[in-house]
């Protein structure tokens, strides 16, 4: 590997959150008991909403990735 070359994915703070609290929010979410009148895979879909929504916005992978 080129040493000019370094990988910029790490040196964001903000993207850096955004990849570990994006899991980790779904993972929360799928702990939490499901509402009244929301199926499981509903809740399910919930979780991966809210993961997908804090990788889009502190952009952590490719917007194309999380589409």
């Amino acid at each position: 590997m080129d040493e000019r070359s370094t990988d910029h994915r790490w040196t964001n703070p903000v993207r850096t959150a955004g990849l570990a609290l994006g899991p980790l929010a779904a993972g929360l979410i799928m702990l939490a008991p499901t509402p009244a009148g929301l199926g499981e895979a509903g809740w399910s879909a919930a979780a991966v909403a809210v993961w997908m929504a804090l990788w889009w916005m502190t952009e952590a992978v490719p917007l194309a990735a999380t589409a």
